[in-house]
């Protein structure tokens, strides 16, 4: 993340501001905030980046970047002059946005351009911020109703050329991602698809305006969150050696995906989290949530991104803040103790001493604690086998002098999360021969 430009274009901003405001002029509604927004369908929209329409406004009205107040997800906002010029050209960008729509994506697509919320330099007060971004939501909601207007209200004709399918084909470019990912050595010959994104950012936005921020904090707010979703997600990939197969689908805004060996996401997924957390996510209390989804090398893509959304969704259900693996769902903090049993089930599976060296076998059958005990606390299955999982798993690692296992496994099965452990150590594993105690 370059702090450095964040605040060199915040001070550009609050001069911008400053200088076309003096004080005897502070009501005069110099300013014109124009909302952004994409829709349409999941498989095809993320292959659009709002920044790149967002930057196709600000080159056609000639201005600086430092215009572009918020880019995240979906959604971009501009601060533009309040001027007829600006107007005029806005009503030719938004018929040319429109066009494209209907003719390459035949309006599943849609990017729609708000007339905009007028407003004066006093309107950007801490005292007033509140309303005024209030208004820019209904402004925006308006523009959402009224998508693709500048066509359907004319009787012109387009001809659409071929199938509008083709031109956003989704599987051409993952499968060019795909085609430069080499295939696993060792363990399952998988790959993952992790998808992510910021829980709550709009509801927290709105929170932060209520408290009075300044528009500087706003903005500022927005470009370090665009800036670790973009660059700062480059720099974090290229930076360890251990995600060189790993490559971004897409990243924008608050909303990423990326692909690659499912080791190598998983870690990935872990390491990730920890830095969104300390660039952003603990001074400003903001949560992320995830999903990964493992599949084949040949394995459809489409379906590999929709499963990797079903993941994420199934993980925003679960309170957020989760990650959802394996088909599991659990808040970050539990699956910090879960990689730890899960680097010592893998550990002990290569273990060289054969007394305490443990087979696939048995490590795949702590699997069945789990059902028994579930089994016991949630269907009151009393019998006896159910009733006496604790003691049977104490037994077992005690043959196998591993007693040291038993607070971890025990918290995993009563937490019922010990599939994601456990397929994570036979997978890592998988076609190795293991021959350790059953």
């Amino acid at each position: 993340m370059n702090e450095n430009l964040i605040n060199e274009n915040n001070m550009r901003l609050q001069e911008y501001l400053e200088n076309t405001s003096a004080n005897n002029d502070r009501e005069e509604k110099k300013y014109l905030f124009v909302s952004g927004d994409i829709s349409g369908i999941q498989k095809y929209s993320y292959s659009i980046n709002n920044s790149n329409y967002a930057a196709k406004i600000l080159n056609q009205l000639n201005l600086a970047d430092e215009c572009k107040l918020m880019s995240t997800g979906d959604k971009f906002l501009l601060l533009l002059p309040n001027i007829s010029s600006t107007k005029d050209k806005l009503k030719i960008i938004r018929k040319e946005i429109d066009t494209e729509c209907i003719k390459k994506y035949f309006g599943e697509l849609t990017i729609s351009i708000s007339e905009g919320v007028e407003a004066s330099f006093n309107d950007l007060m801490q005292s007033k911020i509140e309303l005024l971004f209030r208004k820019i939501a209904q402004d925006a909601e308006a523009a959402r109703q009224n998508k693709l207007s500048t066509i359907l209200n004319t009787s012109e004709d387009f001809v659409l050329s071929g199938d509008y399918r083709n031109e956003i084909d989704t599987s051409y470019s993952v499968k060019k991602i795909f085609e430069e990912i080499s295939r696993p050595i060792k363990g399952a010959k998988y790959l993952a698809m992790f998808r992510a994104n910021i829980d709550n950012l709009n509801y927290f936005l709105s929170l932060e305006l209520k408290k009075g921020i300044t528009i500087y904090k706003y903005t500022e707010l927005s470009r370090i969150i665009n800036d670790f979703f973009t660059s700062g997600l480059n720099n974090f990939i290229e930076a360890d050696a251990r995600y060189k197969d790993i490559r971004i689908v897409f990243s924008r805004g608050d909303d990423i995906c990326v692909v690659g060996h499912w080791d190598a996401i998983i870690t990935f997924a872990v390491n990730f989290r920890s830095e969104f957390m300390k660039v952003i996510g603990v001074e400003n209390k903001l949560t992320v949530s995830a999903g990964i989804t493992l599949f084949r090398f040949n394995y459809p893509i489409e379906i590999a991104m929709d499963n990797a959304q079903e993941a994420l969704e199934m993980s925003k259900n679960n309170g957020k803040d989760s990650l959802t693996l394996f088909g599991e769902t659990v808040k970050w903090e539990k699956l910090k103790e879960l990689k730890k049993l899960w680097e010592k089930l893998d550990e002990l599976l290569n273990e060289k001493d054969k007394k305490r060296k443990l087979s696939s076998h048995f490590v795949f059958g702590l699997l069945d604690y789990q059902k028994r005990y579930i089994d016991l606390s949630e269907n009151s299955n009393y019998k006896q086998g159910n009733a006496l999982w604790k003691s049977h798993l104490y037994y077992s690692l005690a043959r196998r002098e591993q007693t040291y296992l038993k607070d971890m496994l025990e918290k995993s099965i009563t937490d019922k999360t010990l599939k994601i452990p456990v397929t994570y150590a036979l997978y890592k594993n998988k076609g190795e021969k293991k021959n350790g105690k059953n």
